[in-house]
């Protein structure tokens, strides 16, 4: 919901979206290691946890999660996540010798 002012909320804080760029950087360490499934695997849960973050916290405490409707950002990191799944785990990372 829109504040009395009808101006869209601005959090001070970025409170939750640590957790998000925690684990984005977990994934990024897999990746320059060359473990691309773990990588996957991080990323997307990270990005089902910033969902389920986004609605069990108030919107203080959810932050930088906090983009529009709550229906609407969780409905985009459960997108990604499963995209993030299905493009990662359906490469074929065998090489080309």
């Amino acid at each position: 919901r829109l504040p009395p002012s009808g101006k869209p909320l601005i959090t001070k804080r970025l409170a939750a979206w640590w957790a998000l760029a925690a684990g984005v950087v977990v994934a990024l360490v897999f990746v320059a290691t060359d473990h691309m499934w773990r990588a996957t695997g991080t990323l997307a849960l990270t990005l089902l946890g910033a969902a389920v973050l986004r609605v069990v916290l108030p919107v203080e405490g959810a932050g930088g999660l906090v983009v529009r409707r709550t229906a609407i950002d969780v409905a985009m990191l459960v997108l990604l996540a499963v995209a993030v799944a299905l493009i990662g785990f359906n490469l074929d990372l065998t090489s080309l010798r």
